[in-house]
């Protein structure tokens, strides 16, 4: 039987956008952590809880890069087969762990980023309208001195 391998990645996981491929390497540990913590959770090596907040965070994880589903349907169907042993499923609780931590994290940040830029962006628009305010009546005060002069 196959043993579930995972490389420690979790610390740049993060890192992608939605429109940057994730790499085969990320796939495949994402893919994996999320089987190997069902495994471990379903043996009882592993609370439940945290394997259902780890699954949310490869999804979320997944969520921020692009990747080919097929690729991803083949990876987690080869992980499907392997087994896990208490010691994979300390360092599967281990992982799981940092992820649902960093994940959420970066959701906190891009809440954060989005606040500031939705201020900016509402700033902006005032700033924009006092200026339209200021160009109308200068175009107004313009027009009522050129009544006054004769060319």
């Amino acid at each position: 039987m196959k043993k579930l391998l995972l490389t420690p990645l979790v610390a740049v996981i993060l890192s992608g956008c939605t429109s940057t491929p994730i790499s085969n390497e990320r796939l495949n540990y994402l893919v994996g952590l999320s089987v190997g913590a069902n495994k471990c959770a379903m043996q009882d090596m592993m609370d439940m809880e945290l394997a259902v907040d780890a699954q949310q965070a490869v999804n979320y994880t997944l969520s921020t890069w692009t990747y080919d589903q097929n690729m991803a349907n083949t990876i987690y169907q080869q992980y499907q087969s392997s087994t896990v042993s208490a010691q994979d499923c300390k360092m599967i609780t281990m992982h799981s762990m940092n992820l649902v931590k960093l994940s959420g994290q970066h959701k906190s940040n891009v809440k954060e980023t989005n606040k500031r830029n939705q201020e900016a962006m509402d700033k902006f628009s005032d700033d924009m309208r006092e200026l339209n305010k200021s160009a109308a009546q200068t175009l107004r005060d313009v027009n009522a001195n050129n009544k006054y002069y004769m060319y």
